[in-house]
């Protein structure tokens, strides 16, 4: 009808508009206040490692990083909206870029996609690791010095300077401690320095740094909330028991994927066609994801075997949906009949069915609905005094710092939200034969994917309003079907419109506007078929 659809785009508009207001109140990449693009923040790392004598790399790669341990800390420190409000401006910030350079080629196996802190292993001389924050302040360098020495040198001491200059620092707010800290690289010589007068009342900084034939080696910029990495962390207990609760889960439907696929083909039954063209559109996706955004080998050599690993991966992932689809879709079709109507059209060919493009449309309102609640619940801190975490604030999954993994990232999404569409279906449909009942297969449901969050250490006042979001977005697949859920996971994950709006004089980045132009067109896809040939606004002619 012309009136539910002028409703709607009104919906779609205010729920573009709202979550870009709250970006920068409750996204760790909102609360960044990021002063330089990706590119300029890595130019600046390649610029401090050349300043203290560093040559020019054969290969670097640079990523931004969610500082955890600091949110955490920092949000502990006092009443929320006091801390709210001094977090864009405290340092290191919400977010950090990280930087690695290597005198020839990064070597990756071939299953690791990325570097990263830890791959590949800092073991070869002249590797330089660089950090800094969204201002382009140093944080911590790491440059590993050659195995062997040519010959005996008796360098001079050290030039200190350089460091401060490079972080932002004033030398005379430091004064010199013994060291206590030992580096994790080969150094001859080693210095230390605390704060004098820290901001506030808070516990002093630290610096410490390491040089290796008086050329600096290593340097970090330390504050309190400095954690082994060993220590388990509160919001670590909440993923480690959704972790342990999602493995469960995935091994008990390919255990009865299993058998139901065996018992299906045997038979006769279940959709094979429509199987075989998620599994297809599911593997493509991957594979396109894979090429796009995977890092390419070092050498010609290594190409065989990059191929084959996306293709692996990518097989594995199409099998694995191709095995639940099959085992449960004659099942649900008997059961729950009204769950795949628009989903079997739209496998059949039928784009311009005005059912498939309602359950579009409604898809993207339920994933925009999702995306607004995520960003309303992590503004909510600043507003009112109350618990607050890490675990409180909305972290972007994903925040690509080049085109290709942008594209690679918008071409994972139909991986996602198919396969999450596919398995969660699957998980509901047996909670439902063993409950009897479509309202209480919802619920414990979404028991299972809340209740970890009680070991989150954040606000528990969050927990039941995840509850209820975790049910409806249930709820919609019972009531609206899985095409419709489907579509709402892929909007959901677009993040769409979240980084339109940023702090004045912020870097505002571009993946947004790309979340934006697919919510807009599938929108516009979903309003011209389901509307035909009626007109949204009266003729004058009339």
């Amino acid at each position: 009808r012309p009136w539910l659809a002028l409703l709607l785009v009104g919906g779609i508009g205010a729920a573009l508009v709202v979550p870009a207001l709250l970006w920068p109140l409750g996204n760790t990449y909102g609360l960044a206040r990021l002063e330089k693009s990706p590119d300029a923040l890595a130019d600046r790392c390649r610029e401090i490692a050349g300043r203290l004598g560093y040559p020019k790399p054969g290969d670097w790669a640079a990523w931004f990083q969610t500082e955890l341990d600091f949110i955490e800390y920092h949000l502990k420190a006092g009443p929320s909206t006091v801390q709210r409000q001094t977090l864009p401006e405290s340092r290191p910030g919400t977010v950090t870029l990280h930087y690695r350079e290597t005198p020839r080629s990064f070597s990756l196996f071939s299953f690791f996609t990325q570097v990263s802190d830890s791959q590949p292993p800092h073991t070869d001389p002249g590797m330089v690791d660089v950090q800094v924050d969204g201002r382009g302040r140093l944080r911590l360098f790491r440059a590993i010095p050659p195995r062997q020495m040519s010959k005996p040198s008796q360098p001079g001491p050290a030039d200190w300077s350089p460091l401060f200059r490079e972080a932002g620092l004033d030398p005379a707010d430091w004064s010199e401690a013994a060291p206590t800290l030992t580096p994790p690289l080969a150094a001859d010589e080693r210095r230390e320095w605390v704060e004098t007068h820290p901001a506030n009342g808070e516990k002093p900084l630290r610096i410490a740094a390491a040089a290796f034939a008086g050329r600096i080696a290593w340097f970090k910029l330390l504050g309190p909330w400095e954690r082994p990495s060993w220590e388990q962390r509160p919001w670590q207990t909440s993923s480690g028991v959704l972790g342990v609760v999602n493995v469960l889960i995935l091994v008990g439907l390919l255990a009865l994927g299993a058998y139901l696929v065996r018992r299906n083909l045997l038979t006769g039954r279940g959709d094979r066609r429509g199987a075989i063209r998620v599994a297809g559109i599911i593997g493509a996706a991957q594979f396109a994801a894979w090429l796009l955004s995977a890092r390419t080998p070092a050498t010609m050599a290594a190409y065989q075997g990059w191929i084959f690993a996306g293709l692996a991966v990518a097989a594995g992932q199409a099998a694995l949906v191709w095995a639940v689809y099959l085992g449960i879709e004659p099942y649900v079709r008997r059961r729950w009949p009204t769950v795949l109507i628009g989903w079997s059209r739209l496998l059949s060919g039928r784009w311009r069915d005005p059912l498939v493009a309602r359950d579009t449309l409604t898809g993207i309102v339920l994933g925009l609905g999702i995306w607004l609640f995520n960003s309303l619940s992590g503004a909510f801190p600043g507003w009112i005094n109350m618990s607050d975490s890490v675990t409180s604030l909305y972290d972007s999954p994903v925040f690509p710092t080049s085109p290709a993994a942008g594209l690679g990232w918008l071409a994972s999404l139909p991986v996602q939200s198919l396969s999450n569409g596919v398995f969660i279906a699957g998980i509901l449909f047996v909670l439902r034969l063993v409950l009897r009942r479509d309202w209480l297969a919802a619920v414990a449901f979404a028991l299972l994917m809340t209740l970890p969050g009680l070991f989150s250490g954040g606000e528990l006042l969050l927990v039941p309003l995840g509850f209820a979001v975790v049910l409806l977005l249930a709820m919609a697949l019972v009531r609206w079907g899985l095409l419709a859920f489907a579509v709402c996971l892929l909007v959901n994950s677009l993040e769409p419109a979240a980084p339109l709006l940023a702090a004045p004089g912020c870097w505002v980045p571009w993946q947004g506007w790309l979340g934006t132009a697919v919510v807009a067109a599938l929108a516009a896809y979903g309003f011209k078929v389901a509307l035909g040939k009626q007109r949204l606004l009266p003729s004058l002619d009339a």
